[in-house]
Parts: structure tokens; C-alpha cells; sequence
């Protein structure tokens, strides 16, 4: 699902509330299988994650120079959240690479539980992932952030608390560690010609430092 932004957020957002409370009509322990956190859907994260998932009510931030993975591991995550029916949603700006839908879905994602938001600019952006994320409706969000500095305003504490409220998962996907103040900083770089080498560089949740090394799948246009 494409949607302009920003007139249509409050629409789609009610829409999928609606279509969420009549679909699944259980509690949200039950929605999430009664689990805290979301498989990453790759074992090398897993292994690096404190509890083996990224928990949910979190902003987490991928850190990597463009072609290094970390768009498909945002896809892969995203992939495990629509397999257990939950909704989800990828948003950038209108200049940004483009999410590749068939990539997408070569990776598990089903893009009928996708919202695809393309903004003309970044804070449209940030606020779109805010209101989805605090709308509950929106399981694991995905945020691509260009090279622009980040508007003035306390963006990273409203990107927290939409977290929080919803108990979603938003993930930051940037070139290099933002002014974001995220829970989990992960920085993916290559290693050899197959694998990438995931380093958990900064974490509420534990201790830093930790890596890992994995042979993480690839689709076109990754970033």
C-alpha cells in the first residue's frame, strides 16, 4: 500500500485500526504470540541482540554505508512481523533509493501487511512514523533517513515515546550513527565477499561491544 503523505497518515492510520480491531479480535499479548520482542528473521542478529530480538516499544538504529545490508535486514525483521499477520510500514522521502517491492517480498515479507509512505520531505516523515508508530495499529516501522541534518525539535524523544505507546519497533536506517538517541546502535559493515560482520556498538539493554558475523540475504537496491 503507497500512500501520500500528509493528508492521507490520519486516514490510512484510522483504516488500519478499524481493519486490526475486526480482523483480530484478541488481546495485543495475544497479537504478539505474547512475546517481547521481534525476530530479527537472520541468526547472526540474533545471536547479537540481548534476548535474540529486537524488543518492541524501542527505536533501533542500522548503521551502514550504502550496499552493506542494512535495508534487508529492516526487510527481514519487517518479514517475521507480517508472517504473524501484524502490519507494518516502510517510509522515506521522495528523493531516497525506493523500496523495491518483489525484493521485498523475495525476502518473506507479505505486502499486503505493508504501508509504503513516500514523503517530499523529512520531517513529513519523522511525523509519519511517529503517528503510525503511536497509533498501536503498526507493528515494526521502518524509517530510511537521508544525509540531511535532522530538524530542530525534540524529535528523538517523540520517535521513543510513539515507540513506547504503541509498542512498536522503529528502525533507523542510516550511513553513519545519527544524533538519534536509540536504544540499540548496530554497525553492519562487509566482511569478505559473502558475509557481513554485525557490531552492537551501543545498548540500553546491556553491554556493548558484542559481534557477529553471518552470510545475510541480499536484494537489489539495498542500502
Amino acid at each position: 500500500m503507497l500512500t501520500d503523505m500528509p493528508s492521507a497518515m490520519q486516514a490510512t492510520v484510522a483504516h488500519l485500526k478499524s481493519e486490526i480491531l475486526r480482523l483480530q479480535s484478541h488481546s495485543e499479548t495475544e497479537a504478539t504470540g505474547g512475546t517481547k520482542a521481534l525476530s530479527p528473521g537472520f541468526e547472526a542478529m540474533s545471536e547479537l541482540l540481548p534476548g535474540g530480538g529486537f524488543p518492541f516499544g524501542r527505536v533501533i538504529e542500522l548503521v551502514g554505508s550504502p550496499g552493506t545490508g542494512k535495508n534487508s535486514l529492516a526487510l527481514l525483521a519487517l518479514a517475521q512481523a507480517t508472517r504473524q499477520g501484524e502490519w507494518t510500514a516502510y517510509v522515506e522521502g521522495e528523493q531516497e533509493t525506493g523500496l523495491y517491492p518483489p525484493a521485498a517480498q523475495s525476502l518473506g515479507l507479505e505486502l499486503d501487511h505493508l504501508i509504503w509512505i513516500r514523503t517530499s520531505n523529512l520531517s513529513q516523515a519523522l511525523n509519519a512514523s511517529i503517528g503510525l508508530a503511536r497509533s498501536g495499529a503498526v507493528r515494526a516501522i521502518v524509517l530510511k533517513l537521508s544525509d540531511e541534518k535532522p530538524p530542530a525539535g525534540p524529535w528523538s524523544r517523540r520517535l521513543l515515546e510513539a515507540a513506547e505507546v504503541g509498542r512498536s519497533v522503529i528502525f533507523l536506517l542510516v550511513d553513519r550513527p545519527s544524533i538519534f538517541d536509540a536504544s540499540l546502535r548496530i554497525q553492519i559493515e562487509p566482511h569478505g565477499h559473502e558475509e557481513v560482520e554485525l557490531t552492537l556498538t551501543r545498548s540500553r539493554l546491556g553491554p556493548s561491544g558484542k559481534k557477529t558475523r553471518g552470510i545475510l540475504p541480499t536484494c537489489p537496491n539495498d542500502f
